[in-house]
Formats: structure tokens, C-alpha cells, sequence
């Protein structure tokens, strides 16, 4: 109980400094010079543009300090133990960069960053003397040529893709044969009439509107084995993570590519 508090009033922390952050700026315009507000349309857009809002909101929660960040270190550390040097890797939402520390030790040689939020800053370890030698944005996995990643690596994100089938096909067609492909996704409890799976589809509607989309009750383990059937998929980590719910139930594997596999 006192686990699930602290979390609680975490998460109510967070919210709440990014409520006043994302709205920050347009008030300040607003205060400042109203009228200038009202005759330059992207002033004006700071205050009905809802998509650059959730985008600015969404930023600025996950860059805070996280404890749900925190208690899945030691699981980041058993998968990323293997990831190889010098490969050209491709991350699916960055973000603040949580992968950060583990992809900088893996000296890749070229680095393809895609985050369709352009609000999250720059990674510092990219500057760093063991930067990559290449250094790719993109907004999209579309923009990334078919067959062109050694590794591909995604944490937490496809509860937020509103088509995570799809996202998995992408990730499958960037990769090279014998690639791989990293991930670590909170997941749908087991089993499918237990409380803690009630519960999570309880909260949907409220997660998926303060966490960018979160679907805690998303069933992506299913997903993974149907996109990635006849390739070599292993699940290294499953566990329940204690104190936060809804998205407790965690996965963590890697799927490699079969070597002359249709994509």
C-alpha cells in the first residue's frame, strides 16, 4: 500500500508540473501582449492546436524523474547485455533518452534516432566522445530504408501506437536478415479475468489520456509472436512490477530476424 501511494502521488506530481509547463508559454504570450496573440495564427495555435499540446504535455512528463524508470534498470541491464558494437541502430522513441546509457556503451557506428515528438531535447550522449560516427532523424520508420538495421530497439512504446501491428511490420522491415529486434513493453495482465487485468481495462480511458495514448491493457505480447512468427523470438524477463499499476506486467526479449525470411 505504501509502494502504490508513493507511486500515486508521483504520477499526481508529474501531471501536475506538466500541466503548468504545457501551458506556460501561451499564457506568458498571452499576459505579455494579448493582441499579438490574437493577430499572429501561431500564437493563436498555442491554445487550439490540441496535437502540439499533448506533444509539449507528453514531453515534459517523461522527462521527469521516474520511478517506473528506475525499477526497470536491472531488467534493461539483462536485456542490453548482448546488444553488439559498432552496428548501425535504429530506436523507435527515444524520448528523454531512458536507453541512453546502454546505447552509448554499445559504440554504435551509426545511430538513427526516430521520435515524431519534437518536443524531447536532444540526447547528451550523442555529443559525447563515444558518439556514433552517423547520427539519423526521422519522424517516422518509414523514413527508413528497408533492411538497413543491424538492431532495432523500442522500450515502452507500442502501448501508445494507436496500430502497433503496423509499427511491428515497420520494425521488421528495417531490419537485416539476423537482425535484431529489442524490446521491453508493459503488457496486458494474465490472466484475462483476474483483478489486475479488470483493472487495467478500468483505467484505459483515463491512461491513454494523461500518459500520450497508454494503453495499459494492451495485449502486445500476442502481437509480437504473430508479427515475428517463424523468426527466433525469446521473452529473456517477464515480471510484474510491484507498485505500479496499471502497468506493472512487463516483458522484455529480443526477436532476431531468420536469415532469408519474407518480410
Amino acid at each position: 500500500l505504501i509502494i502504490t501511494m508513493r507511486v500515486l502521488f508521483g504520477w499526481l506530481a508529474r501531471i501536475a508540473v506538466g500541466v503548468v509547463w504545457t501551458w506556460t508559454p501561451p499564457t506568458r504570450a498571452l499576459t505579455t501582449n494579448p493582441l499579438a496573440v490574437v493577430a499572429d495564427p501561431a500564437r493563436r495555435a498555442l491554445f487550439v492546436d490540441g496535437a502540439d499540446l499533448a506533444a509539449r504535455y507528453a514531453a515534459t512528463v517523461l522527462s521527469l524523474p521516474s520511478g517506473h524508470e528506475r525499477d526497470l534498470r536491472s531488467v534493461k541491464d539483462e536485456l542490453f547485455a548482448d546488444l553488439p558494437r559498432g552496428a548501425t541502430i535504429v530506436e523507435l522513441g527515444p524520448g528523454p533518452g531512458t536507453n541512453a546509457a546502454w546505447l552509448a556503451k554499445a559504440a554504435p557506428r551509426r545511430y538513427v534516432a526516430v521520435e515524431k515528438n519534437p518536443y524531447f531535447a536532444p540526447q547528451p550522449w550523442i555529443a559525447a566522445p563515444e558518439a556514433p560516427a552517423e547520427v539519423i532523424r526521422a519522424r517516422s520508420l518509414a523514413e527508413v530504408a528497408t533492411g538497413s538495421a543491424d538492431v532495432v530497439v523500442a522500450t515502452c512504446v507500442l502501448c501508445s501506437c494507436a496500430d502497433a501491428r503496423s509499427v511491428l511490420r515497420d520494425i521488421r522491415r528495417v531490419l537485416k536478415p539476423a537482425g535484431r529486434y529489442y524490446f521491453l513493453e508493459h503488457v496486458a495482465a494474465e490472466p484475462p479475468d483476474g483483478w489486475y487485468a479488470r483493472g487495467q481495462r478500468a483505467v484505459r480511458p483515463l491512461q491513454q489520456a494523461l500518459a500520450d495514448g497508454c494503453d495499459p491493457a494492451k495485449r502486445t505480447e500476442t502481437l509480437l509472436r504473430e508479427v515475428f512468427a517463424g523468426d527466433d523470438l525469446v521473452v529473456r524477463r517477464r515480471t510484474r512490477l510491484p507498485g505500479h499499476f496499471p502497468i506493472g506486467p512487463t516483458i522484455a526479449g529480443v526477436a532476431e530476424l531468420a536469415a532469408g525470411s519474407r518480410r
